[in-house]
């Protein structure tokens, strides 16, 4: 459904599980998947740094002292 609204076949989209944030946050950085979901808390230091960008939150509001999504 995620992949579905942000315009991507879902059909050609690979769900990987991880085991936490830090595996998720080493694999987005390392280049081994292109997107993640995680708490924002966990990014905001890497997206804060233009490491990783933010593209979308679930909250039903815009988040105090957050650029840009969505």
């Amino acid at each position: 459904m995620i992949t579905k609204n942000f315009g991507a076949d879902p059909t050609k989209t690979n769900y990987i599980a991880f085991s936490g944030s830090g595996e998720s946050l080493g694999a987005l950085l390392g280049g081994k998947v292109t997107a993640g979901i995680n708490s924002l808390g966990e990014f905001m230091s890497q997206i804060e740094a233009g490491k990783l960008r933010l593209l979308a939150v679930s909250s039903p509001e815009r988040l105090p002292g957050v650029e840009a999504p969505p």
